[in-house]
């Protein structure tokens, strides 16, 4: 086995809520204040309708409680306004229509999803598309789902655009548990975790994300958001490219965007198919990973080579004290590509194997 790296012929370089003080309010009414960075308490104990719905109100579902969702867009859980809070821990919320969400918190609303369960399985309408399990949607949103298992698409059937746990225009969702995405050979448009936009951030403290289809994706970070990851989280994607003139590999972590960054310490991030990267950063976004573990198998092509970690056009890799092989037929180990990309790294074991690596 040998180490491969390779840079373009430019020369580019390798290298609990918070609560404010006390408010004089009405008897009876509790007013909380959302830090930016944290995620609140639980709602007082009125009961949600069901599916669960507040507009700048606070409500709860009940412990064991089962939401079923079969209207196309509807969602279980639906928050909107910066004083809503739907608290909806150890629940249930299953997704059996096309475009429908699990947990939607918006304009700044919050949701607790803590140890509940999503699943968007159910016979024909586990390939339903376009549905998001768990969405924070604009400034000061969060949701909670420490201990959630979400589980979504059918390995039996081809399943497009699904996502996981997604966080868009300043939204923050916090995350444990497991996320599983599941498609057959031919889906596409699978993605586990999602940050899209400025200052909005998924924070993955424990667990596994998985997502398996053509072009699938574990974590994305895109235009600004930000992915942050902990130590011990596994993140993986299976799937061959995408088809067309410009075929995408499934790739376990994806930075693309100016200001996105994915970071993570601790990791394990894995992933198999053809033109996969555990690691790419792209468009200029980052990826900085400390004491990770990278793990690419399957291949390239003489056009199109693969890599365990890909940095191209402006993207920014950070490698300190980590591991990465990459055991691709036509594949790199680091592949630093395109006018503005860089790679640092430190204290760093990249091993290659494979036709042609």
């Amino acid at each position: 086995m040998r180490m491969a790296l390779r840079a373009a012929r430019s020369g580019l370089p390798i290298s609990a809520r918070e609560i404010s003080a006390p408010i004089r309010t009405p008897i009876g009414l509790a007013v909380l204040m959302l830090a930016s960075s944290t995620i609140p308490s639980e709602a007082l104990a009125q009961a949600c309708p069901t599916p669960a719905t507040a507009d700048n109100t606070q409500c709860t579902v009940a412990p064991g409680t089962t939401i079923n969702v079969t209207a196309a867009n509807g969602a279980g859980l639906s928050d909107t306004g910066s004083a809503g809070l739907i608290t909806a821990n150890s629940v249930t919320v299953n997704l059996n229509s096309t475009g429908a969400r699990g947990g939607w918190a918006q304009q700044g609303a919050s949701i607790l999803f803590n140890g509940s369960t999503l699943n968007a399985t159910l016979g024909a309408l586990g390939n339903a598309a376009g549905r998001i399990g768990l969405l924070a949607s604009g400034n000061g949103s969060s949701i909670s789902a420490d201990g959630a298992t979400i589980t979504m698409g059918l390995v039996s059937t081809a399943v497009t655009n699904l996502v996981g746990v997604q966080a868009e225009g300043g939204g923050i969702v916090s995350l444990s548990g497991t996320v599983a995405m599941n498609s057959n050979a031919n889906g596409t448009g699978i993605v586990g975790v999602r940050a899209t936009g400025t200052g909005t951030r998924v924070s993955m403290t424990a667990g596994a994300t998985t997502a398996t289809s053509r072009g699938a994706l574990g974590a994305f970070a895109e235009s600004g958001g930000t992915i942050e990851l902990g130590d011990g989280v596994t993140v993986s994607a299976s799937g061959a490219q995408t088809t067309g003139t410009d075929p995408r590999g499934s790739h376990a972590l994806l930075s693309s965007g100016a200001g996105a960054l994915v970071a993570a310490t601790g990791i394990n991030a894995i992933t198999s198919g053809t033109l996969a990267s555990p690691a790419r950063a792209e468009q200029g976004g980052t990826v900085r990973l400390t004491d990770s573990t990278l793990s690419a198998t399957g291949a390239g092509s003489a056009a199109v080579f693969a890599a365990g970690a890909s940095v191209v056009s402006g993207g920014q890799m950070i490698l300190q004290g980590s591991r990465l092989s990459a055991d691709q037929q036509y594949g790199y180990g680091l592949n630093v590509q395109g006018a503005g990309s860089s790679a640092t790294v430190t204290n760093t074991q990249i091993t290659t194997s494979g036709n042609r690596s």
